[in-house]
């Protein structure tokens, strides 16, 4: 069962406009009609992987909504009983769409939506970022010790040194961009369609660092979703500052213009 609070903000972000009785049901109603929601957990690049969708309505437009959720379209639909009732049921699965097909094949009203939604592989927004391994640690290792100013988009690399090892001993080392106040561990400029997943994305090394919680990095989505561009973004503002081998650093959300960033800046 899916608890709808674990998927309610980035529902809400696809401009699904929809009520529930509990926040720890699995069931919504969209202009009366209920709706039961099966999906599965955000995986470690920020996207979910499978969701079956039971509508007990006639109108399937929020299909469009849910597509915009998992970022890749449904593999099929069929008809179903659940709970009782006549049900219109939808799939999406990003690993293995044609055994779901397969699976499915034989059930009432069977459809495969390769018309209409061709199967595809969800995109990982790693495009977004600039993306380094720990085969990142060396190289500026030695550029300090050669010249200990060396900088890397204006910022000295022996201050980036002690997060950059911190964060490569679990994950990679994400960064969408830099300003003059430092690194932009995220940036959003306006509303993408795959914003959520853009974010959690950047967040995620953070998180398995220990750098921030589970719980602030919830918070910090919630704030790039909230968050209107162009806007002062000062309601649910994200501001931490933590200690690596000496060296301070400060994450802080910013809203500037059509962007949203959540900034990394090296106190002195």
């Amino acid at each position: 069962m899916t608890d709808i609070s674990s998927i309610e903000a980035d529902l809400r972000a696809t401009g699904l406009q929809f009520s529930y009785d509990s926040p720890q049901s699995d069931t919504i109603n969209v202009k009366g009609e209920r709706i039961i929601i099966g999906a599965s957990p955000l995986n470690q690049f920020g996207y979910r992987e499978h969701l079956t969708l039971s509508l007990f309505g006639k109108d399937i437009s929020v299909v469009e909504n849910f597509t915009m959720l998992m970022n890749f379209p449904p593999c099929c639909r069929y008809d179903c009983r659940d709970r009782g009732e006549e049900s219109h049921a939808f799939v999406w699965n990003a690993n293995e769409p044609d055994e779901e097909v397969k699976a499915l094949k034989k059930c009432k009203g069977f459809q495969e939506l390769l018309a209409r939604y061709p199967i595809q592989k969800p995109k990982v927004p790693s495009a977004n970022y600039i993306i380094a391994t720990r085969d990142l640690i060396p190289v500026w290792e030695k550029a300090v010790s050669e010249n200990p100013r060396a900088t890397w988009k204006g910022i000295p690399v022996a201050d980036l040194l002690p997060l950059a090892k911190k964060v490569l001993r679990t994950s990679t080392l994400r960064v969408s961009g830099y300003t003059v106040l430092g690194l932009n561990i995220v940036s959003l400029r306006n509303n993408p369609v795959n914003g959520t997943a853009v974010v959690r994305f950047g967040l995620e090394p953070l998180v398995q660092a220990e750098i921030i919680s589970r719980e602030e990095a919830e918070s910090i989505v919630s704030w790039y979703m909230k968050t209107i561009p162009r806007t002062r973004g000062e309601e649910g503002a994200f501001k931490k500052e933590f200690i690596i081998e000496g060296k301070k650093y400060r994450l802080s959300t910013n809203c500037s213009g059509d962007y949203r960033d959540l900034l990394l800046e090296v106190l002195r």
